[in-house]
């Protein structure tokens, strides 16, 4: 029996190690550009809400290509998403001692004891944590929102995030080299 469960437990291991390289990824392309969007998973307190995306466009065609503007819908901004994972240290500091309160009568005020110890620990990482995420929700903000140039074979990686279950809209305005009219690549949902 142990070596059953001992080997179940070894595969979902194994599994969920592996699962990131199998990340989702979607591709638009046509004869001029490649945009290729990957999912990625954020390392702050804002991955319990949010989920980050990496989009690489690519010039596929042999000419420079001037992309005229990058639009993107559904996504937050690194402003609203940090906001709405912030926690204040009055926030940390109440539900630590509320907590021991809670408990301060099976442990004989052990809890309450102990919770007033931990109140500057806890408001200590809780600025910690606030400080990792708004670092990361700045680098997932940022896209040029100027005209530019892209060489052949170059590639422009911008980020964003969206909440959870929730994915962004792309639409690119490049100028066409041959005819010089103004074109449009879209990644939907």
């Amino acid at each position: 029996m142990k070596k059953i469960v001992s080997g179940i437990v070894l595969f979902v291991f194994c599994f969920f190690q592996y699962l990131p390289a199998f990340s989702l990824s979607k591709t638009e392309e046509n004869n001029y550009l490649s945009l290729k969007r990957t999912s990625r998973h954020l390392h702050s307190r804002l991955s319990k809400d949010y989920t980050g995306y990496e989009y690489k466009l690519k010039n596929v065609y042999d000419k420079p290509i001037n992309v005229q503007s990058i639009s993107v819908w559904d996504n937050a901004s690194s402003k609203v998403a940090y906001l709405s994972v912030k926690r204040t240290g009055a926030r940390a500091a109440a539900e630590t001692l509320g907590t021991g309160v809670a408990l301060a009568l099976p442990t004989l005020t052990l809890s309450l004891i102990g919770s007033v110890i931990a109140v500057p620990f806890i408001i200590v990482s809780n600025q910690i944590g606030n400080i990792g995420a708004n670092q990361e929700a700045k680098r997932y903000d940022k896209r040029q929102d100027s005209s530019f140039t892209i060489n052949p074979k170059e590639e422009i990686v911008f980020k964003t995030m969206a909440l959870r279950m929730h994915k962004p809209s792309v639409k690119i305005v490049f100028t066409n080299p041959i005819t010089e009219e103004n074109m449009t690549l879209d990644m939907q949902k």
